[in-house]
């Protein structure tokens, strides 16, 4: 068993629609930064190298509290990374949140997010929409910064266990990676407001997964930041039988926890 960081590539923006378009429209083009590359999901596997990103079919911006037109592809899967935005009725400044489907609010220029404690399994990616992107602009070009960081685990067994259960324990109590937060849309930095939790688990299949000898691969999306007691990662199979695995350092060598840094 390892961990990883997942390395994110990409830049982002939404292709024009022309469903119910007014003259009180705005079209923005959304992109992301060269320093903080990331987009929506993953095309392809790759085990701790970077892989290309694409936004996906369906995807949504809010923008000032209200939200955009779906990303139509036009039957096109992938390579998607650069695209334009539609939004009625909205003024700048401007902020703006990927996935619209998180947005609760905003209190004092911060949007208002919440984390889910549960989150879908997907085959070799991170479920979608659950990576957040966040920025603010006074013009229709703006750049989106993420705010979360993905961790990779993957395992491996000879003897085709059957997985039931993998869960994300932040060591710290108060270091929370799920709950209600708040986004500085300039910054991307987040701050958990309150119902915070330290522990993630991911939405398996009713029938379990069953591993493999080339491995099977978990991805958690978490907020960036500082977590002084690392990670614990517990995995549960059909028989009730736990395994526990733990990310106490950023790397060889370093001090006692971890830092995890968005777009990553």
């Amino acid at each position: 068993l390892f961990f990883a960081f997942l390395t994110i590539l990409a830049t982002s923006c939404i292709q024009e629609q022309d469903q119910n378009i007014t003259e009180d429209t705005q079209t923005l083009s959304i992109s992301l930064g060269e320093a903080a590359q990331t987009s929506t999901w993953i095309d392809g596997t790759d085990n701790g190298a970077a892989v290309p990103l694409w936004w996906s079919d369906g995807d949504r911006i809010n923008v000032n509290g209200i939200e955009s037109s779906r990303l139509s592809l036009d039957g096109q899967k992938t390579g998607i990374s650069e695209a334009k935005f539609k939004v009625i009725n909205i003024t700048a400044p401007y902020n703006i949140l990927y996935p619209a489907e998180a947005y609760k609010g905003e209190e004092n220029g911060r949007i208002l997010v919440d984390v889910p404690t549960e989150q879908p399994h997907e085959e070799n990616t991170f479920s979608n929409g659950s990576l957040l992107m966040a920025g603010r602009s006074d013009t229709e070009t703006a750049e989106l910064k993420p705010t979360c960081s993905v961790i990779k685990y993957t395992i491996s067994d000879e003897e085709s266990t059957v997985i039931r259960n993998v869960v994300l324990k932040s060591l710290t109590p108060e270091s929370h990676i799920a709950g209600k937060f708040a986004i500085n849309p300039e910054t991307g930095e987040m701050e958990c407001l309150s119902n915070g939790s330290n522990i993630i688990s991911l939405i398996l299949p009713e029938d379990g997964i069953t591993l493999t000898s080339a491995g099977r691969t978990f991805f958690f999306v978490i907020p960036a930041g500082e977590y002084p007691g690392g990670f614990e990662i517990k995995t549960t199979d059909a028989g009730q039988h736990a395994m526990r695995r733990y990310w106490l350092r950023s790397g060889a060598g370093a001090e006692a926890g971890v830092s995890v840094q968005a777009g990553r």
